[in-house]
């Protein structure tokens, strides 16, 4: 079986792109995340945290088979509380901070879609614009941007000059 130079230029510039694309989503998926974590982070109140955190703990607790009537210690703004598990999982402060962190956390999902989608687009521009720019009037690796008539053309009369030639 043979390969035209046609088809390994094609695989090649397939695979290229493809790794480019890869590398650049790999890249802005990581700083996107991390900006969407910080947004999270800064619309979010210490409390928040803190009741989303015990929310959590004690419904850990519960799905483990733990007593309703085990004695819980909350602390909570500098205060310890004591209460059963039962009275805890009932607490509707704590129920809104897990509440208000999964919305903090969607704001944060939203920020790192539209970041990366962004950035991705602009950088795609960039390489775009760089390749076109880089291929006007130069070679890359032995190709030109022509029109077919002119490709022809240079061919044609590189031909005329070999066939001239004498040994």
């Amino acid at each position: 079986m043979s390969t035209t130079r046609g088809g390994q230029i094609t695989f090649h510039n397939i695979r290229m792109w493809w790794q480019v694309n890869v590398t650049t989503i790999k890249y802005l998926n990581i700083f996107a995340a991390l900006l969407g974590l910080l947004t999270t982070y800064f619309i979010t109140s210490t409390n928040t945290f803190t009741g989303a955190y015990y929310y959590t703990l004690f419904q850990l607790f519960n799905k483990l088979g733990f007593s309703l009537e085990r004695n819980v210690v909350l602390e909570w703004e500098e205060q310890r509380y004591s209460s059963t598990l039962g009275q805890q999982l009932q607490n509707p402060i704590l129920a809104q901070c897990y509440q208000e962190l999964l919305q903090a956390l969607f704001v944060g999902l939203l920020v790192y879609v539209a970041a990366s989608t962004v950035l991705f687009v602009i950088i795609n521009h960039w390489f775009k614009r760089k390749g076109q720019k880089q291929s006007e009037d130069n070679h890359i690796r032995g190709f030109q941007l022509a029109e077919p008539k002119a490709v022809t053309a240079d061919v044609g009369g590189q031909y005329r000059l070999i066939r001239n030639v004498s040994f």
